[in-house]
């Protein structure tokens, strides 16, 4: 800017930065109601300061407008001095058309000088794209991150803002601003003020009390009485912990404590399930809590949800609370501590309810916390909510749904916030993925970080460990099998196995461990039955009435059945009428034995089954009962669209019922339709099949969704069609016989032998994004364009590739530019990535980017930023973070539409943008 200019812009802040508001009336309300047609204001105080400033400045801009060389038109482009200034002012007539308004996507809006008219729209794509350059200039650094404090501040005291009253905000000098508010506490309203600031590091501060500058999380701790809430929560989360271990304290006194040595740790495989990894990532970790903290404190520009996930009895819900007992322990001692306590939450019984809903009832009892202020005490760091068993929440309101229920918290926390949610594995697997994938396509845009921490077994040296340190389990070690002893590693089933190895003396012949664990869990329930009742009462039959009731479980897609279905199966297995009068008190005395208890708003009875192991294992039973052992496997197919099947029915049918799954497969070809659960259960059985490592004996798995295919190198016989499926990733060794056709491929993995010719064989409909070959010479090799994935595989071998060359010679004319763009977007999409984080400086992602994003540090980025910007497919926003200043891209368009889909408007801008010369 010259002299003139700022010292014009200046003149003007200086005189519209003064308060606007005369008494009660606004400037800016004014404005609004005289433009709709309203009265104006009497107040002739305000009127006359309104028309003071206005005059001044009319007089600063005549002055700057003579200084500079008066106003004047050139080639029909007007200018002041000889600088044009079109397109903010254009002639017309004798008057001019001067800038109103301009909404990105529609025509800039112009008002005619001296007529009193409404603005009119002005078609006009250059002038659009100048005053896109002139009107989306970045504001200063500081009135950005005070502009977003602002917004954030608004939030935190949402929930704690008296009725009524509204929240005023100033900027002051020195690059702080003022609130002034009233809170609502237990008691009264309290006004407050409050002054803030962006501090030199980019760190948000509050002037507290003692007129000293402190962490802007201070302010939050003040407003809602930090150490009340400390206290309350910890006595909150005492009963719950007291209330939930009373069957575990159960289990142990009826056998022998199972001893497990120091060395063992529970740990936690982190994978990103969805969302570019701009945060600090973090490695294999057995330190839950810290990996949270890492999170609470991040400032990654997005809310964090970690999803923790494993096979039923690896210990979910056991993990959760004693990390959530130890964190409040290590808070109540110290409440300035600088770690985040944690809201634990059991959606147990909680289904059809809002998450808000569960919060609020949950906090009630605290008097100074609800669904807001607890949104802000996470959003600042102070707080991780703790969801355990996510899918029992959304099993009343349908698995379709499973992200809706946390969509709205996450953009509500909007740039900062850490939840973690847990749930069995099949549910992440068949249910969560997809649905947050919907979303994100939905909308276009990638709201959180999702991250996967999958609760692993102990290992076999840890499993080893056990029988050291438990005498009593020894005289067993010789009949379980390598099945047997990874099965230990799931701390559920030691315990049972345990409470089993206590009671026998001398060493059986041989064991059948999941037998044993059956059988316990059948047992002891028959323990709970009254002597005179245990002769009615068999193993056999208790297993009848468990197979009926997880049948309907299933089937009603409810978490548990009604009293009247209970008598139902327990009368089928028993071969009498329960509810007949006769048969009352044992009908009473069964309802002991099977757990029965008080569920629902209004008192009615519910059973459900102890745990998910159990549940599935007596799906599995069902399923074979009713389908497999009458071979109507059509009916099967239909029984599996009902809902999805759990890790455990999986297993249990593939492992025992190979030639029957294969049948139902074949049989649910038709009906496999996409987002159908048949389609997701159909899926899980192959993929399970296709891991078992006897995938030698599969000919054709068609219409299902794989997530990885792993076909062992010691299978050379192996012969695999895959028809019509949709594939993450394949793994496979050259010489195995596998056909695609019409097959989606995210990455084909080949492990490479010299001098050996590869047998795969692929179609002209299969796609395939990226290809990795894996040999001992050469490491490990990339390729992620069309261009050079064809030539390759023909290289090796593989059928059907030179065909697919001659299909691409036309791509041959691409740029380099276009070749990178390829490959970049193509890695983006196989990853499940909407967005990516660029320095603000040079428009690249740079050395710091995790890995995974294709060739960080090229310069070909900045061109890939700045076309996808200025096309609009993309949109930008700062990164709230320390450090050299970055930007959020995130793209408008799914990406496959980007990749392919030249025929929209601005995905055809952005490659001619993208390839345009200098």
């Amino acid at each position: 800017m010259s002299p003139a200019a700022r010292t014009l812009c200046s003149l003007i802040v200086e005189t519209w930065s003064r308060p606007h508001t005369i008494g009660y009336v606004d400037a800016l309300e004014e404005r609004n109601t005289i433009s709709h047609g309203g009265l104006p204001t009497q107040d002739k105080e305000a009127v006359d300061r309104w028309r003071n400033s206005a005059q001044a400045a009319t007089d600063a801009l005549t002055k700057f407008i003579a200084d500079s060389g008066g106003l004047h038109v050139s080639n029909n482009v007007m200018h002041i001095g000889s600088t044009p200034i079109w397109p903010l002012l254009i002639p017309s007539g004798e008057t001019a058309l001067l800038f109103h308004s301009w909404r990105n996507g529609k025509p800039p809006s112009y008002i005619l000088v001296g007529a009193a008219a409404p603005p009119v729209e002005l078609p006009d794509e250059s002038a659009t794209s100048v005053l896109r350059n002139l009107l989306e200039a970045p504001r200063s650094q500081r009135y950005q991150q005070l502009h977003l404090l602002i917004q954030s501040i608004k939030s935190d005291i949402e929930g704690l803002t008296a009725d009524d009253t509204n929240a005023t905000f100033e900027y002051l000098r020195d690059g702080q601003i003022s609130l002034e508010w009233t809170q609502r506490t237990s008691s009264n309203d309290v006004p407050r003020s409050e002054v803030f600031r962006v501090a030199a590091d980019n760190q948000r501060q509050w002037r507290d009390p003692r007129n000293e500058w402190v962490s802007y999380s201070a302010f939050i701790r003040d407003i809602v009485n930090w150490g009340v809430v400390v206290r309350r929560l910890h006595t909150r989360f005492d009963k719950i912990y007291d209330d939930d271990h009373i069957e575990a304290q159960r289990i142990a006194s009826e056998s022998k404590m199972l001893q497990i040595p120091n060395d063992i740790r529970t740990k936690f495989r982190p994978q990103v399930l969805l969302g570019a990894d701009i945060a600090e990532g973090i490695d294999d970790t057995t330190d839950l809590s810290k990996a949270l903290d890492d999170a609470a404190r991040s400032t990654a520009g997005l809310p964090q949800v970690f999803f923790l996930t494993g096979e039923a009895g690896i210990g979910k819900t056991y993990n959760l609370l004693e990390m959530t007992k130890a964190r409040h322990q290590a808070v109540s001692n110290d409440n300035n501590i600088d770690v985040p306590i944690f809201l634990y939450i059991s959606c147990a019984g909680r289904s059809l309810q809002t998450f808000a809903e569960i919060v609020n009832s949950e906090v009630v009892n605290t008097q100074n916390l609800n669904f807001d202020s607890v949104l802000a005490l996470c959003r600042n760091g102070l707080l991780v909510v703790v969801i355990d068993g996510f899918d029992e929440l959304i099993e009343g309101a349908g698995y379709n749904d499973a992200y809706k229920v946390l969509a709205p918290t996450i953009e509500r926390l909007g740039d900062r916030g850490v939840l973690i949610v847990s749930a069995r594995s099949s549910y992440l697997a068949n249910q969560y993925r997809s649905s947050l994938r919907k979303r994100e396509h939905a909308v276009g845009y990638t709201s959180a970080r999702h991250t996967v921490l999958e609760l692993e077994r102990w290992t076999p040296t840890e499993v080893d460990s056990l029988f050291k340190a438990n005498p009593h389990w020894r005289k067993l070690r010789p009949l379980l099998t390598k099945e047997d002893l990874a099965l230990l590693g799931v701390p559920f089933f030691s315990r049972m196995f345990n409470s089993y190895a206590a009671t026998i003396k001398t060493a059986p012949a041989t064991i059948d461990l999941h037998a044993v664990l059956i059988d316990g869990y059948l047992d002891r329930e028959i323990g709970k039955l009254e002597p005179s009742t245990k002769d009615e009462i068999t193993t056999d039959i208790l297993h009848t009435v468990f197979r009926e009731i997880a049948g309907l479980i299933y089937e009603s897609t409810s978490a548990s059945v009604t009293q009247v279905e209970f008598e139902d199966a327990a009368s089928y297995a028993l071969g009498i009428e329960l509810s007949d009068s006769r048969h009352r008190a044992l009908a009473a005395r069964m309802s002991v034995l099977c757990g029965l208890s008080v569920t629902g708003e209004q008192g009615s009875i519910g059973f459900r089954f102890e745990h998910d192991l159990f549940y599935e294992s007596f799906l599995a039973s069902y399923i074979v009962q009713q389908f497999f052992e009458s071979t109507n496997y059509s009916r099967c197919a239909d029984f599996l669209n009902r809902g999805a099947l759990g890790d455990k029915t999986i297993e249990d049918l593939v492992a025992n019922h190979r030639p029957e799954v294969l049948h139902t497969l074949e049989a649910a070809v038709a009906r496999c339709v996409v987002d159908s659960y048949l389609r997701q259960n159909c899926s899980a059985l192959a993929g399970h099949l296709l891991s078992s490592g006897e995938s030698r004996h599969i000919a054709v798995i068609e219409s299902c969704d794989l997530q990885e295919v792993r076909v062992s190198p010691d299978t050379a016989d192996t012969s695999i069609s895959l028809v019509n499926c949709k594939l993450a990733a394949v793994h496979t060794p050259m010489r195995a016989h596998i056909s695609l056709s019409e097959c989606s491929i995210g990455q084909l993995q080949i492990s490479a032998i010299s001098a050996v010719s590869s047998t795969l064989s692929i179609d002209g409909s299969t796609s395939i994004d990226e290809l990795v070959i894996t040999s001992d010479g050469s490491g490990v090799r990339y390729f992620a364009t069309q261009r050079h994935i064809w030539p390759e595989l023909d290289r090796l071998g593989v059928t059907g590739a030179q065909d697919r060359i001659v299909e691409n010679v036309a791509s041959s004319s691409r740029s380099p530019i276009e070749e990178f763009a390829e490959a970049a977007l193509t890695r983006m999409l196989q990853r499940e990535e909407y967005f990516f984080v660029v320095q603000k400086s040079n428009r690249i992602p740079g050395e710091n980017t995790p890995k995974g994003l294709y060739k960080p540090k090229s310069q070909e980025w900045a061109a890939i930023t700045s076309a996808a910007l200025d096309s609009e497919v993309a949109n930008s926003k700062p990164l709230n973070a320390s450090g050299p200043a970055k930007l959020v891209v995130t793209f408008n368009y799914p990406l496959n539409v980007i990749l392919r889909g030249r025929h929209q408007e601005d995905v055809r801008r952005f490659w001619e943008k993208l390839t345009a010369k200098p």
